[in-house]
């Protein structure tokens, strides 16, 4: 027999109970999911939601509990030996080997959720796009209109100037008459904001300058590499300790 729904046909055995949406007719399997149409089955057969398994069956609170007991533990173990310096060394491997199994944890989970996330974005980035590209149309449009208004309600206000200047009362009036508001729509408004931009780098004060971290990194590592490590005024190369960590035998 064959179950068909949402026009897709699949064996019963097929049609896997899915823990993503509860029932509520919503998944959280991106876009390799269907909505369930409230039904709890996974339309598609798939395995079921990594994300609710994993938060059903692992215990967050009492694996974070076990790691901070752990650093607990090490902060209180002594180093004063050679065989503690031996056994810390050790320690350490295993905590490091221990944060790497938590973090494929973490990926296994996460990984699937960006995946989807990723493809969702890729598949709306051009809709979205357009839209914008749309609204840009209209508020340039908007803004010229504005613009225009703006400037011919001034060309007015100047008229009349000149008009009262010279005593033309009727003419003050009958100019004033054609002075309206400023064109608005309701829910739609314009604002000025002040911005920057540079002109001239070099006149630009110390205090304004901001140190090219990138290429001084670029300095050092290819001056370490080649031997041709220079001074530079104003900068200190200088060597930080580091401890790594290598679990596999």
């Amino acid at each position: 027999m064959v179950v068909e729904e949402k026009g897709i046909k699949m064996k019963p055995e097929d049609v896997a109970k899915c823990v993503a949406c509860k029932g509520n007719g919503t998944s959280s399997m991106g876009s390799d999911c269907y909505p369930c149409g409230g039904t709890g089955r996974n339309v598609k057969g798939l395995a079921p939601n990594p994300i609710a398994v994993q938060l059903a069956m692992g215990d967050m609170n009492g694996e974070l509990t076990v790691a901070q007991q752990i650093k607990l533990r090490l902060e209180q173990t002594p180093c004063d030996t050679e065989e503690q310096y031996q056994g810390a060394g050790a320690m350490l491997k295993q905590c490091v080997a221990m944060r790497k199994q938590y973090d494929a944890k973490r990926k296994a989970i996460t990984t699937p959720m960006n995946a989807a996330k990723r493809e969702v974005d890729a598949q709306y980035k051009p809709i979205l796009q357009a839209f914008d590209a749309a609204a840009e149309v209209l508020k340039s449009k908007l803004s010229t209109y504005q613009a225009r208004a703006f400037a011919d309600r001034q060309a007015t206000m100047r008229k009349m100037q000149a008009a009262h200047t010279q005593g033309q009362t009727a003419t003050v009036f009958a100019l004033s008459a054609s002075v309206g508001p400023l064109p608005s729509v309701q829910g739609v408004s314009t604002a000025k904001r002040w911005k920057w931009r540079c002109i001239d780098p070099t006149a630009v004060p110390r205090a304004y300058l901001q140190i090219n971290g990138p290429a001084l990194t670029e300095a050092l590592r290819q001056g370490v590499k080649d031997g041709s490590l220079q001074h530079i005024p104003g900068i200190e190369w200088y060597q930080e300790e580091t401890t790594a960590v290598r679990t596999k035998a």
